[in-house]
């Protein structure tokens, strides 16, 4: 009788632990941003850039993806009624770089979109971040760069923050640090892989250590791969 007790009080804790990741799985949102990039949009489609979730805790890989779209701000409340697309990727494993092109969309008209994320056992994740799009008009021509590119940082003279813009044109791992005129890194901006499109990050003056710098001229440099570009800012305090 003892044993039959203990079996199944461990038949309880082997539930109860069960539902606890299940529950963990779908609290909440897992997604890193959703994005769509200007580049890719098109008069009758958006292509969704986002960072693959997991399965659990951010590990591991999930089983399948909801993605869905709509005119209005999508909710937990509307999320039936949003429509949803055909042919969703399938997931790779978390911090896997995904993307997918949403077809048959109005020219001229803003989107909304939201995916989920499933495990095998029929649990879904949270609803993910949403950001809006607007498809292009007929007759609008994009100008898509087909090098990376690093911009002139700006303002330039700066004295509190400077905005540093660059395009990737396909997934790369970026680095982007500023060194002062001796050569010495002063911070890393950037150190990641990063998906085809333009991307900006922001310089507030300060080193690695958090501490502000002093005025003067400083340098950037945008690493990828074999390419390598550099330009001048000044900081004037």
């Amino acid at each position: 009788m003892r044993q039959l007790l203990t079996y199944y009080n461990l038949l309880k804790i082997a539930a109860a632990l069960m539902l606890l990741v299940c529950l963990f799985f779908i609290s909440g949102s897992l997604f890193k941003d959703i994005k769509a990039l200007q580049n890719t949009i098109t008069p009758t489609s958006i292509t969704l850039y986002w960072t693959a979730p997991g399965n659990d805790a951010g590990t591991g890989t999930a089983y399948n993806y909801d993605i869905r779209y709509s005119t209005s701000p999508i909710t937990d409340e509307n999320w039936e009624g949003a429509t949803q697309v055909i042919g969703e990727p399938v997931p790779g494993p978390a911090g896997s770089d995904e993307e997918f092109n949403v077809t048959d969309l109005v020219s001229n008209t803003t989107y909304y979109f939201a995916i989920k994320a499933g495990d095998e056992s029929g649990n879904w994740s949270g609803l993910s971040n949403v950001e809006p799009a607007t498809t292009l008009e007929f007759g609008l021509d994009i100008d898509v760069p087909e090098s990376y590119q690093l911009s002139q940082n700006y303002p330039n003279p700066f004295n509190a923050a400077t905005r540093i813009e660059y395009y990737v044109p396909l997934p790369s791992h970026v680095t982007l640090s500023v060194y002062d005129i001796l050569g010495r890194t002063v911070e890393t901006l950037v150190d990641e892989q990063k998906t085809i499109g333009e991307h900006d990050v922001i310089w507030s003056g300060l080193d690695a250590d958090g501490n502000q710098v002093a005025s003067g001229l400083y340098f950037y440099h945008l690493r990828a791969g074999e390419h390598n570009y550099s330009r001048k800012m000044l900081l004037l305090k």
